[in-house]
């Protein structure tokens, strides 16, 4: 494959991703109006609470391409390392909104079990069946998207779990129409509150892991000092450093002590092949250098 139909085929995928994106912002707005504007006339927190998490999804998606125009930006003098983390960043964004969606759910859902109102069933029913629709429709058009892309995977867990809320959703209108029980209403609420903030505690240390420089969980920085070290004429392994640029490239820099200064070709395609690490930076010297202080 050609350097120029490998960047084609990038663009063509990027244009593909825009379009799924778009169209699933579409679709959650008009569903996150239609939640929440029958939620209130029908009385439902779990409804509006439905229409809330929805509304967290839209905005999610809005996020997901304006992160995603910014991070295919191509890198400049000031930001050299490309506009890529601007998707860590919009995750970030989402998941403290998921967990104030999460709070106010929580806090509704409480004051409707403490003083009930009548909900109109019949409303709800239709309305959560059509938000289950959309929601599982949105879930299949970015399921192919979804597995080298945290901000569309999220997305994509959000929307098929939304399934699953808008089931309880139903349920609840089920419920309040035929034995007039109104405070099942508020505890799918509740379990939809809960889910969103057990959703933040499971993605968020990811996400600050890679905002805050951490090494990649599945690399250890001493098999990849173990392993230069084999490469005949290297002495020392040292001042290493491996971090996220953002969820799908590494970043690696250290310092080699050798009297061979022509064998940065050989540590490049072992970092490539063996450990996946694309981006790195080599310092050859021929004395160690002093150490910093916390740092290999």
């Amino acid at each position: 494959m050609t350097l120029f139909n490998h960047h084609r085929k990038n663009e063509e995928l990027d244009k593909r991703v825009m379009l799924a994106l778009k169209i699933s912002f579409i679709i959650n707005l008009i569903l996150t109006i239609c939640e929440i504007s029958f939620g209130l006339v029908a009385k439902s927190v779990a409804l509006v609470g439905d229409g809330l998490h929805n509304m967290g999804d839209t905005f999610s998606i809005l996020l997901v391409i304006i992160v995603y125009i910014i991070g295919n930006k191509v890198a400049n003098h000031k930001y050299s390392y490309g506009f890529k983390r601007a998707e860590v960043i919009g995750c970030f964004i989402n998941l403290m909104f998921l967990s104030l969606s999460g709070i106010y759910l929580f806090y509704e859902g409480v004051k409707k079990i403490l003083s009930p109102t009548v909900i109109d069933g019949t409303i709800v029913i239709y309305v959560a069946i059509l938000a289950s629709i959309i929601n599982f429709c949105t879930a299949i058009i970015l399921l192919k998207y979804s597995f080298n892309n945290k901000n569309i995977r999220l997305i994509f867990i959000h929307n098929f779990s939304d399934v699953l809320g808008s089931i309880g959703v139903i349920l609840s209108g089920v419920f309040a129409t035929v034995f007039k029980w109104y405070f099942v209403d508020a505890i799918v609420a509740i379990g939809i509150s809960i889910y969103l903030v057990i959703q933040v505690i499971l993605h968020l240390p990811d996400i600050l892991n890679i905002l805050m420089n951490a090494s990649p969980d599945d690399l250890d920085v001493n098999e990849i000092k173990s392993r230069l070290k084999q490469i005949d004429g290297i002495k020392d392994v040292h001042h290493m450093h491996l971090w996220y640029i953002e969820e799908n490239e590494i970043s690696f820099n250290c310092h080699i002590t050798s009297d061979n200064l022509d064998i940065l070709k050989e540590i490049k395609k072992i970092l490539e092949t063996e450990f996946k690490i694309y981006h790195s930076y080599v310092q050859i010297e021929k004395d160690e250098c002093d150490l910093e202080e916390g740092i290999f």
